[in-house]
Protein backbone atom coordinates (compact mmCIF):
# COMPACT_ATOMS: atom_id res chain seq x y z
CA UNK A 1 0.00 0.00 0.00
CA UNK A 2 1.21 3.51 -0.84
CA UNK A 3 -0.11 6.42 1.13
CA UNK A 4 -0.33 10.10 0.59
CA UNK A 5 -1.09 11.72 3.64
CA UNK A 6 -2.70 15.39 4.45
CA UNK A 7 -2.89 16.39 0.81
CA UNK A 8 -4.82 18.97 1.41
CA UNK A 9 -3.75 21.90 -0.98
CA UNK A 10 -6.16 20.51 -4.17
CA UNK A 11 -3.23 22.03 -6.51
CA UNK A 12 -1.15 19.31 -5.34
CA UNK A 13 -3.35 16.56 -6.80
CA UNK A 14 -2.31 16.38 -10.07
CA UNK A 15 1.49 16.56 -9.38
CA UNK A 16 0.79 13.31 -7.11
CA UNK A 17 -0.41 11.52 -10.74
CA UNK A 18 3.43 11.17 -11.48
CA UNK A 19 4.21 9.01 -8.39
CA UNK A 20 1.32 6.42 -8.94
CA UNK A 21 2.01 3.16 -10.18
CA UNK A 22 1.02 2.05 -13.39
CA UNK A 23 1.07 -1.65 -12.62
CA UNK A 24 0.81 -4.01 -9.62
CA UNK A 25 -1.87 -5.42 -6.93
CA UNK A 26 -0.79 -2.92 -4.29
CA UNK A 27 -3.05 0.10 -3.21
CA UNK A 28 -3.10 3.67 -2.80
CA UNK A 29 -4.39 5.33 -0.02
CA UNK A 30 -5.10 9.15 -0.44
CA UNK A 31 -6.25 11.34 2.49
CA UNK A 32 -7.29 15.08 1.91
CA UNK A 33 -10.13 17.80 3.34
CA UNK A 34 -10.22 18.57 -0.35
CA UNK A 35 -13.83 17.12 -2.12
CA UNK A 36 -12.76 17.19 -5.89
CA UNK A 37 -10.68 14.09 -6.25
CA UNK A 38 -11.97 12.29 -8.86
CA UNK A 39 -9.52 12.68 -11.07
CA UNK A 40 -6.80 11.32 -8.63
CA UNK A 41 -9.14 9.14 -6.69
CA UNK A 42 -12.19 7.71 -8.66
CA UNK A 43 -13.19 5.70 -5.37
CA UNK A 44 -13.72 7.97 -2.01
CA UNK A 45 -15.03 7.54 1.60
CA UNK A 46 -15.89 10.54 3.50
CA UNK A 47 -15.05 10.49 6.80
CA UNK A 48 -17.86 11.73 9.13
CA UNK A 49 -17.76 12.95 12.55
CA UNK A 50 -16.96 10.21 15.27
CA UNK A 51 -19.66 8.68 17.42
CA UNK A 52 -20.33 9.75 21.22
CA UNK A 53 -18.59 6.62 22.56
CA UNK A 54 -15.84 6.51 20.15
CA UNK A 55 -14.73 10.50 20.37
CA UNK A 56 -14.87 9.67 24.15
CA UNK A 57 -12.52 6.96 23.94
CA UNK A 58 -10.08 9.08 22.04
CA UNK A 59 -10.48 11.40 24.20
CA UNK A 60 -10.11 9.20 27.42
CA UNK A 61 -7.19 7.26 25.89
CA UNK A 62 -4.98 10.44 25.44
CA UNK A 63 -5.87 12.52 28.37
CA UNK A 64 -4.39 8.96 30.71
CA UNK A 65 -1.98 8.08 28.87
CA UNK A 66 -3.47 4.93 27.73
CA UNK A 67 -2.06 4.51 24.11
CA UNK A 68 -1.77 0.89 24.15
CA UNK A 69 -5.15 0.08 25.33
CA UNK A 70 -8.78 -1.00 23.66
CA UNK A 71 -11.97 0.73 23.09
CA UNK A 72 -13.33 -2.02 25.90
CA UNK A 73 -10.08 -1.84 28.32
CA UNK A 74 -10.38 2.38 27.83
CA UNK A 75 -13.54 2.45 29.50
CA UNK A 76 -12.73 -0.55 32.40
CA UNK A 77 -9.73 1.35 33.45
CA UNK A 78 -11.59 4.91 33.76
CA UNK A 79 -14.47 5.42 36.04
CA UNK A 80 -18.42 6.25 34.72
CA UNK A 81 -18.06 9.59 36.25
CA UNK A 82 -15.26 10.42 33.85
CA UNK A 83 -16.83 8.46 30.68
CA UNK A 84 -19.53 10.82 31.33
CA UNK A 85 -17.61 14.05 31.49
CA UNK A 86 -15.51 12.79 28.08
CA UNK A 87 -19.19 12.56 26.72
CA UNK A 88 -19.41 16.13 27.29
CA UNK A 89 -16.51 17.35 26.27
CA UNK A 90 -17.48 15.55 22.98
CA UNK A 91 -20.14 16.83 22.61
CA UNK A 92 -19.56 20.71 23.25
CA UNK A 93 -16.25 20.02 20.61
CA UNK A 94 -18.74 18.43 18.22
CA UNK A 95 -16.63 15.21 17.78
CA UNK A 96 -13.93 16.88 16.01
CA UNK A 97 -10.88 14.21 16.21
CA UNK A 98 -8.20 16.93 16.46
CA UNK A 99 -10.11 19.60 18.83
CA UNK A 100 -10.00 16.00 20.68
CA UNK A 101 -6.74 14.84 20.73
CA UNK A 102 -5.73 18.70 21.73
CA UNK A 103 -7.91 18.64 24.81
CA UNK A 104 -6.73 15.42 25.76
CA UNK A 105 -2.88 16.49 25.43
CA UNK A 106 -4.24 19.83 27.73
CA UNK A 107 -5.63 17.65 30.19
CA UNK A 108 -2.32 15.01 30.34
CA UNK A 109 0.11 17.83 30.60
CA UNK A 110 -1.52 19.92 33.07
CA UNK A 111 -3.03 16.81 35.24
CA UNK A 112 -6.43 19.20 35.80
CA UNK A 113 -9.81 17.20 35.76
CA UNK A 114 -11.83 16.60 32.65
CA UNK A 115 -14.38 18.79 34.23
CA UNK A 116 -11.91 21.69 34.82
CA UNK A 117 -11.59 21.89 31.15
CA UNK A 118 -15.00 21.79 30.07
CA UNK A 119 -15.42 24.87 32.05
CA UNK A 120 -11.86 26.18 31.17
CA UNK A 121 -13.40 26.05 27.64
CA UNK A 122 -16.96 28.63 27.83
CA UNK A 123 -14.15 31.20 29.17
CA UNK A 124 -11.01 30.36 27.15
CA UNK A 125 -12.03 29.16 23.93
CA UNK A 126 -9.98 30.80 21.70
CA UNK A 127 -6.42 29.47 23.24
CA UNK A 128 -7.65 26.26 23.98
CA UNK A 129 -8.21 25.42 20.31
CA UNK A 130 -4.86 27.60 19.48
CA UNK A 131 -2.76 25.19 21.98
CA UNK A 132 -0.97 22.14 20.72
CA UNK A 133 0.38 19.84 23.13
CA UNK A 134 4.18 18.97 23.47
CA UNK A 135 3.82 15.43 22.34
CA UNK A 136 2.31 15.98 18.89
CA UNK A 137 4.85 16.30 16.44
CA UNK A 138 2.98 14.01 14.09
CA UNK A 139 0.52 16.74 13.28
CA UNK A 140 1.30 20.19 14.72
CA UNK A 141 -1.30 22.27 13.25
CA UNK A 142 -4.17 22.92 15.89
CA UNK A 143 -7.90 23.30 15.14
CA UNK A 144 -7.61 27.05 15.10
CA UNK A 145 -4.62 27.34 12.92
CA UNK A 146 -5.79 24.32 10.12
CA UNK A 147 -9.02 26.59 10.00
CA UNK A 148 -7.63 29.40 10.04
CA UNK A 149 -5.73 28.42 7.10
CA UNK A 150 -8.51 27.31 5.10
CA UNK A 151 -10.34 30.59 5.72
CA UNK A 152 -7.36 32.63 4.39
CA UNK A 153 -7.64 30.42 1.23
CA UNK A 154 -11.11 30.67 0.51
CA UNK A 155 -11.20 35.03 1.18
CA UNK A 156 -8.16 34.69 -1.52
CA UNK A 157 -9.94 32.67 -4.12
CA UNK A 158 -13.90 33.88 -3.90
CA UNK A 159 -14.01 36.75 -1.19
CA UNK A 160 -17.79 36.80 -1.01
CA UNK A 161 -17.24 33.34 -0.24
CA UNK A 162 -15.60 34.76 2.76
CA UNK A 163 -18.62 36.75 3.74
CA UNK A 164 -21.01 33.53 3.31
CA UNK A 165 -19.02 31.66 5.70
CA UNK A 166 -18.80 34.65 8.40
CA UNK A 167 -22.84 34.89 7.76
CA UNK A 168 -22.86 30.95 8.45
CA UNK A 169 -20.77 31.35 11.19
CA UNK A 170 -24.11 32.82 13.30
CA UNK A 171 -27.18 30.71 11.99
CA UNK A 172 -27.66 27.38 13.54
CA UNK A 173 -24.84 25.02 12.09
CA UNK A 174 -26.96 21.92 10.89
CA UNK A 175 -29.17 22.56 8.80
CA UNK A 176 -29.29 26.33 7.14
CA UNK A 177 -31.85 26.88 3.96
CA UNK A 178 -30.10 28.16 1.35
CA UNK A 179 -33.04 30.38 0.17
CA UNK A 180 -32.14 32.50 3.34
CA UNK A 181 -28.98 33.60 1.60
CA UNK A 182 -30.68 34.98 -1.40
CA UNK A 183 -34.31 35.54 0.24
CA UNK A 184 -32.34 37.55 2.45
CA UNK A 185 -29.91 39.42 0.47
CA UNK A 186 -30.82 43.16 0.81
CA UNK A 187 -29.57 42.31 4.82
CA UNK A 188 -25.51 41.54 3.93
CA UNK A 189 -22.77 43.44 3.06
CA UNK A 190 -22.85 44.97 -0.66
CA UNK A 191 -20.38 42.42 -1.92
CA UNK A 192 -22.34 39.41 -0.53
CA UNK A 193 -25.25 40.91 -1.59
CA UNK A 194 -24.81 41.05 -5.44
CA UNK A 195 -23.24 37.31 -5.56
CA UNK A 196 -26.28 35.71 -3.08
CA UNK A 197 -28.28 37.52 -5.24
CA UNK A 198 -27.67 35.34 -8.75
CA UNK A 199 -28.09 31.63 -8.46
CA UNK A 200 -24.61 30.85 -10.46
CA UNK A 201 -23.00 33.12 -7.94
CA UNK A 202 -24.40 31.22 -5.13
CA UNK A 203 -23.19 28.32 -6.30
CA UNK A 204 -19.55 29.34 -7.14
CA UNK A 205 -19.60 30.73 -3.12
CA UNK A 206 -20.86 27.21 -1.89
CA UNK A 207 -18.47 25.36 -4.04
CA UNK A 208 -15.86 26.95 -3.19
CA UNK A 209 -16.38 26.55 0.83
CA UNK A 210 -16.87 22.95 -0.19
CA UNK A 211 -13.58 22.45 -1.64
CA UNK A 212 -12.33 23.85 1.61
CA UNK A 213 -14.57 21.45 3.77
CA UNK A 214 -15.85 24.16 5.71
CA UNK A 215 -19.62 23.52 4.76
CA UNK A 216 -21.41 20.44 3.26
CA UNK A 217 -24.14 20.86 0.92
CA UNK A 218 -27.81 18.63 1.01
CA UNK A 219 -29.12 18.76 -1.98
CA UNK A 220 -32.41 17.16 -1.24
CA UNK A 221 -33.14 19.40 1.84
CA UNK A 222 -31.45 22.70 -0.02
CA UNK A 223 -30.04 23.29 3.00
CA UNK A 224 -26.09 24.14 4.15
CA UNK A 225 -24.29 22.15 7.59
CA UNK A 226 -21.66 23.72 8.94
CA UNK A 227 -19.15 22.16 11.86
CA UNK A 228 -19.49 24.44 14.97
CA UNK A 229 -15.72 24.47 15.70
CA UNK A 230 -15.55 26.26 12.38
CA UNK A 231 -17.98 28.70 13.25
CA UNK A 232 -16.33 29.05 16.74
CA UNK A 233 -12.72 29.77 15.46
CA UNK A 234 -14.49 32.31 12.58
CA UNK A 235 -15.84 34.14 15.37
CA UNK A 236 -13.36 34.14 17.44
CA UNK A 237 -11.20 35.87 14.68
CA UNK A 238 -13.51 39.11 14.55
CA UNK A 239 -13.74 41.94 16.35
CA UNK A 240 -16.66 42.29 19.13
CA UNK A 241 -18.02 45.05 17.28
CA UNK A 242 -17.70 43.19 13.90
CA UNK A 243 -19.66 40.09 15.47
CA UNK A 244 -22.49 42.40 16.70
CA UNK A 245 -22.86 43.85 13.26
CA UNK A 246 -23.34 40.04 11.65
CA UNK A 247 -25.30 39.05 14.48
CA UNK A 248 -27.74 42.10 13.98
CA UNK A 249 -27.91 40.92 10.22
CA UNK A 250 -28.46 37.74 10.90
CA UNK A 251 -31.63 38.43 13.09
CA UNK A 252 -32.71 40.51 10.82
CA UNK A 253 -32.41 38.07 7.89
CA UNK A 254 -34.02 35.37 9.68
CA UNK A 255 -36.77 38.21 10.47
CA UNK A 256 -37.30 38.52 7.10
CA UNK A 257 -38.24 35.11 5.67
CA UNK A 258 -39.87 33.37 8.69
CA UNK A 259 -43.85 33.21 8.18
CA UNK A 260 -45.67 35.97 9.15
CA UNK A 261 -48.52 34.27 10.96
CA UNK A 262 -46.70 31.03 12.18
CA UNK A 263 -50.25 30.06 13.60
CA UNK A 264 -52.00 29.44 10.53
CA UNK A 265 -51.36 25.32 8.88
CA UNK A 266 -50.35 26.75 5.67
CA UNK A 267 -47.23 28.32 7.14
CA UNK A 268 -46.39 24.84 9.40
CA UNK A 269 -43.46 23.75 7.13
CA UNK A 270 -41.58 27.08 6.54
CA UNK A 271 -42.11 27.67 10.22
CA UNK A 272 -40.03 24.35 11.06
CA UNK A 273 -37.30 24.75 8.45
CA UNK A 274 -36.23 28.43 10.09
CA UNK A 275 -37.46 26.92 13.65
CA UNK A 276 -33.80 26.27 14.40
CA UNK A 277 -32.71 29.79 12.99
CA UNK A 278 -35.23 31.47 15.15
CA UNK A 279 -34.23 30.25 18.31
CA UNK A 280 -30.47 30.78 17.06
CA UNK A 281 -31.68 34.53 16.85
CA UNK A 282 -32.91 34.61 20.12
CA UNK A 283 -29.57 33.45 21.39
CA UNK A 284 -27.95 36.00 19.71
CA UNK A 285 -30.33 39.00 21.06
CA UNK A 286 -29.56 37.65 24.34
CA UNK A 287 -25.61 37.44 24.03
CA UNK A 288 -25.17 40.91 21.71
CA UNK A 289 -27.83 42.62 23.77
CA UNK A 290 -29.57 43.81 20.31
CA UNK A 291 -32.74 45.56 21.09
CA UNK A 292 -34.33 45.51 17.59
CA UNK A 293 -38.24 46.00 17.18
CA UNK A 294 -38.19 43.63 14.32
CA UNK A 295 -35.94 41.53 16.35
CA UNK A 296 -38.82 41.50 18.90
CA UNK A 297 -41.58 40.89 16.48
CA UNK A 298 -39.37 37.55 15.62
CA UNK A 299 -39.23 36.46 18.95
CA UNK A 300 -43.06 36.56 19.02
CA UNK A 301 -43.86 34.67 16.42
CA UNK A 302 -41.73 31.99 16.98
CA UNK A 303 -43.42 31.93 20.80
CA UNK A 304 -46.73 32.14 18.87
CA UNK A 305 -45.48 29.12 16.77
CA UNK A 306 -44.56 26.97 20.30
CA UNK A 307 -47.35 28.73 22.19
CA UNK A 308 -49.67 26.87 19.05
CA UNK A 309 -48.29 23.67 19.51
CA UNK A 310 -48.78 23.70 22.94
CA UNK A 311 -44.99 23.93 24.22
CA UNK A 312 -45.62 26.46 26.97
CA UNK A 313 -42.21 26.36 28.53
CA UNK A 314 -40.36 26.96 25.50
CA UNK A 315 -42.51 30.13 24.08
CA UNK A 316 -43.06 31.74 27.07
CA UNK A 317 -39.24 33.06 27.42
CA UNK A 318 -39.59 34.07 23.60
CA UNK A 319 -42.90 36.43 24.24
CA UNK A 320 -40.55 37.92 27.47
CA UNK A 321 -38.04 39.18 25.72
CA UNK A 322 -39.87 40.18 23.46
CA UNK A 323 -41.88 42.01 25.64
CA UNK A 324 -38.41 43.42 26.89
CA UNK A 325 -37.33 44.61 24.04
CA UNK A 326 -40.27 46.37 23.32
CA UNK A 327 -40.56 48.45 26.33
CA UNK A 328 -36.46 49.11 26.20
CA UNK A 329 -37.15 50.25 22.98
CA UNK A 330 -40.39 51.77 23.26
CA UNK A 331 -41.10 52.76 26.59
CA UNK A 332 -44.72 53.90 26.78
CA UNK A 333 -45.22 53.03 23.80
CA UNK A 334 -44.27 49.76 24.09
CA UNK A 335 -48.20 48.69 24.59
Amino acid sequence: MLIFDNIDNADDLPIIQEYLPQRGNGSVLLTTRAHTVGSVAPASVEVEKMGLMEGSCLLLRRAFSLTYTTDEEVFERVSVEHVNEAGNIVITLDSLPLALDQAGAYIEETQCSLSHYLTLYQTHRKKLLARRGIESSNYPLTVETTWSLSFQKVKQANPAAAELLRACAFLAPDAIPEELISNAASRWSSLLQRAAADPFLLDQMIATLHKFSLVKRFEKTKTLSIHRLVQAVLIDTMKQDTQRRWAKRIVLAVNDVFPDNPDETAAASQCLRYLDQAQACNDLIEQYMLLLIKGADLLRRTGLYFYEHALYAIAEPLYQRALQIREQVLGDRAF
